[in-house]
């Protein structure tokens, strides 16, 4: 009698076991599922954003295509070119001006220097031949 209350006990401990076991498994399957459905909702947002920048990034080139096809037809040049056209006029100008009063441009100066010595940030001295000194030249002038 006391042996088959004793195995009574046992089973409905290992049935109280298996059922706290059971409930843990459903709630870890519950917040594995929440914490999927989760992430597949954060990847269909992101696929949705990417799909939206692609389409605009689409728009903007077409737009970009359109404009510089109209400012081909209208002869114009591009902004940037045309800045560029412009600082190299303006240090041919320049370094015409220097060599019309005989002396180096700075331009030439601070290229040369750059190209020796690329690492150096400081003023470098220059030799002035109209003063025979060296004086500092700040190498920064023509970024």
């Amino acid at each position: 009698m006391l042996e088959i209350a004793a195995l009574k006990a046992s089973e409905e401990a290992a049935q109280r076991k298996s059922e706290a076991l059971r409930l843990e498994t459903e709630k870890e399957a519950a917040k594995l599922a929440a914490e999927r459905k989760a992430i597949e909702e954060k990847a269909a947002q992101l696929q949705a954003l990417r799909e939206r920048e692609a389409a605009a990034s689409a728009a903007k080139l077409k737009e970009a295509q359109l404009a510089l096809r109209e400012a081909q037809e209208q002869g114009r040049e591009d902004v940037s070119a045309a800045r560029e056209e412009a600082r190299k006029a303006a240090i041919a100008e320049m370094e015409a001006r220097a060599a019309a009063r005989g002396q180096m441009a700075m331009t030439e100066v601070i290229s040369r220097e750059r190209a020796e010595n690329p690492k150096q940030t400081y003023y470098t001295p220059v030799y002035s031949p109209k003063t025979d000194t060296n004086r500092l030249s700040p190498s920064y002038i023509l970024d």
